[in-house]
């Protein structure tokens, strides 16, 4: 379990520093061939958006780890496909 923490965090970090500097070239790139408006309109848009995924799953993902194998042990299935149906 440790070797598979250790093996996640480093891929993890790893990522993160190559996308910091990614994520800056791309921002200047962006600066020098967008006008002031345009880039101020792509950086709104893409925060909004951001902003807006953060409410998309609202929990329901760990509402259906939690329930549909408690429903399945129960053999309650209009309920696991009622869950699944709403979710989607």
């Amino acid at each position: 379990m440790i070797k598979a923490f250790i093996k996640n965090s480093t891929i993890l970090t790893t990522y993160a520093l190559i996308s910091i500097p990614l994520g800056y070239a791309v921002r200047l790139l962006y600066a020098n061939n967008l006008s002031i408006a345009e880039f101020g309109l792509f950086y709104a848009l893409l925060n909004f958006f951001g902003f807006v995924g953060v409410f998309n799953d609202l929990g329901f993902s760990e509402t259906q780890r939690y329930f549909i194998p408690r429903y399945l042990a129960k053999n309650e299935f209009h309920k696991v496909k009622a869950a699944i149906k709403h979710h989607s």
